[in-house]
């Protein structure tokens, strides 16, 4: 027999998708969902498939079975501790290699603390092999809000850039400095709540709404298996700052 539904719906701030089921949602960013942008945009503007490069461990595996899945992987690979820049090497190497027709896309999976020197290993690798396109998700929209002169021309899935700087506005007069990444779950879960209950009941059926929320994150809803999918734009990062590429939609399909 299945999990039973929930009797009252619980929202989880957390990216684990396999606790998520109808009535037990993930809020947390999925990396499924920030590579799968990124691959869609990068097919849409002439760009080669994606390859990953990261620690090996639970998240280089999760982008790299989505991509695969969707037909979007060209290659993998997984690093092991102190061995970025071999690994970084390595890759490009053989991306570079094959004389491709088509710029490569390196999608970068590290931690915000690591994902930085990940990135500039690929860049390095790149200067001495050939020219690659280096993206990321929400890990590479905090590592470009630490440095931004380190990860200039990198792209990132996330939500508008507009959208969130108006709660970091909002954030800063309030508490005197600027918000954590993962603050806007924080915000959006409170929201939340707010929407559902001005109608009564709490129900299933009116957490899965069609037309989801607009959060600071930008637009959401959960669907039936109790994963959470954003609207997430493509961003670069240039020297004037965060560049809009691809905007999120205004509105999910029906």
């Amino acid at each position: 027999m299945g999990e039973a539904t929930p009797e009252l719906p619980v929202v989880s701030f957390s990216n684990d998708r396999s606790v998520a089921r109808r009535g037990l949602y993930v809020a947390g960013f999925q990396p499924e969902t920030e590579a799968s942008a990124i691959a869609r945009f990068a097919r849409a503007s002439g760009f080669g498939p994606i390859s990953v490069f990261g620690p090996a461990g639970p998240l280089h595996e999760r982008v790299r079975s989505a991509l695969s899945r969707n037909g979007d992987l060209q290659a993998s690979e997984p690093y092991a501790a102190g061995a970025v820049a071999a690994g970084a090497e390595r890759l490009i190497a053989t991306l570079v290699g094959r004389r491709p027709t088509v710029t490569p896309v390196v999608y970068v999976v590290a931690g915000p603390g690591e994902l930085a020197g990940a990135a500039e290993a690929i860049a390095a690798a790149s200067r001495r092999y050939g020219p690659v396109q280096i993206a990321g998700g929400a890990g590479m929209a905090e590592a470009v809000e630490r440095a931004p002169e380190r990860l200039i021309g990198a792209w990132w899935a996330a939500a508008d850039p507009a959208i969130r700087r108006s709660f970091g506005d909002r954030y800063r007069r309030r508490y005197g400095r600027a918000p954590e990444r993962l603050a806007g779950l924080g915000y959006d879960g409170a929201y939340l709540a707010a929407a559902l209950a001005s109608g009564g009941r709490i129900t299933p059926a009116e957490v899965e709404r069609a037309n989801g929320f607009l959060g600071v994150d930008g637009l959401f809803r959960f669907a039936p298996d109790g994963v959470v999918e954003r609207a997430l734009a493509v961003v670069q990062n240039t020297p004037g700052g965060a560049y809009v590429l691809s905007p999120a939609a205004r509105a999910f399909p029906r």
